[in-house]
């Protein structure tokens, strides 16, 4: 596979003496360079639930199982466990695991639908808790911080991902375009949805049968999707609908159309490009329609049509007035200094 050569690992090295750097010191969750362009055919993704807390659990991860080596070094995956005899540590993550699929249960078959939503908070918060746990191993101001636990955890992790990737592209013959942390997307080459599940199903099958407690599952189809950068894609995304229906619903993860440092003007244009370049249309006709709509808006804003709020851009102070050393080249800034200059109080400070 040639997947290890375009991957890297988020959070680094150790940072320098004398860094200020806040994220963990070391290696975090392997991010494959994502296959960039433009999938007309349907692209699934399949993501590990819980991957850190079922890892814990997998490998019996635990402050009273990992010898940790006196310089430093990465620690060896503990013994396995004698049956019934699981550390501390997995031991609490599989109570909440219970409890959470207790709440769900619960929930599925709750009619009323204010029972129904606590029981949704209470499934998410315990969720949320077990997720925690590895924050907590690796957080050097938590009480419980052990860096070759967190360590040990985020190397399975990327050697999970990496060896998933290796059986889909090997094995199973798909091709992967993207992954990260606990997830990877696949084109499958197909617009035949029966076939991409089958596939989907096929995956997860052959990923699971080499553990015990980690389970991958299909995350989501993709009918068509703009992969553009790491974190960075737009798709047209198959959702179940009433009646046994199928809802095609756009989604948005990391573009910069969703910052509010864009003018709804440039918001406008950005949603109307991307809807005709996910419309599944000919290619000329996609690149028509895009510069029909610059032609258009360029015709209104000659002839003064296009409204003042669309060129309204929203950029929220930081701190005060005075701890700004470039207050010049900041626009938003020259607009609160000059209101507190004309005696404004609202929009003057952080």
């Amino acid at each position: 596979s040639t997947a290890p050569a375009a991957a890297k690992a988020k959070a680094g090295k150790p940072a320098p003496a004398g860094s200020k750097a806040k994220g963990p010191q070391y290696a975090g969750g392997l991010v494959l360079e994502p296959k960039k362009g433009l999938y007309d055919k349907f692209v699934i993704m399949l993501d590990f639930n819980s991957l850190y807390p079922s890892i814990i659990q997998e490998y019996n991860i635990c402050f009273s199982t990992v010898q940790r080596p006196a310089d430093g070094s990465m620690p060896p995956l503990p013994q396995p466990p004698v049956p019934g005899s699981m550390a501390p540590l997995p031991t609490i993550l599989q109570g909440l695991v219970r409890k959470r699929k207790q709440a769900k249960s619960a929930m599925a078959s709750a009619r009323d639908p204010v029972m129904k939503n606590q029981l949704n908070i209470r499934q998410q918060a315990i969720k949320l808790t077990a997720n925690s746990m590895y924050g907590c191993l690796g957080f050097s101001a938590s009480r419980f911080f052990a860096r070759p636990l967190a360590e040990l955890i985020t190397s399975q992790g990327r050697s999970i991902l990496q060896a998933t990737v290796d059986l889909v592209q090997g094995t199973i013959g798909a091709e992967v375009i993207y992954g990260d942390t606990d997830s990877i997307m696949i084109y499958t080459g197909s617009d035949d949805l029966t076939a991409v599940r089958e596939l989907g199903a096929r995956i997860k099958r052959e990923v699971n049968r080499r553990y015990k407690l980690l389970e991958i599952e299909l995350d989501g189809i993709f009918k068509c999707m703009l992969l553009l950068k790491k974190k960075k894609y737009a798709c047209i995304k198959l959702e179940p609908g009433p009646n046994n229906t199928v809802v095609e619903v756009q989604e948005q993860k990391g573009l910069d159309i969703v910052r509010r440092d864009w003018c709804p003007l440039s918001k406008d244009l950005g949603h109307a490009a991307l809807a005709a370049i996910l419309s599944g249309r000919p290619r000329e006709e996609v690149v028509e329609a895009i510069h029909d709509s610059l032609r258009e808006v360029r015709g209104r804003l000659a002839a003064g049509a296009v409204p003042l709020g669309k060129f309204i851009i929203t950029k929220a102070l930081t701190k005060r007035l005075e701890e700004y050393p470039d207050a010049r080249s900041q626009p938003h800034v020259q607009v609160a200094l000059r209101r507190r200059a004309a005696g404004k109080r609202d929009g003057v400070q952080a």
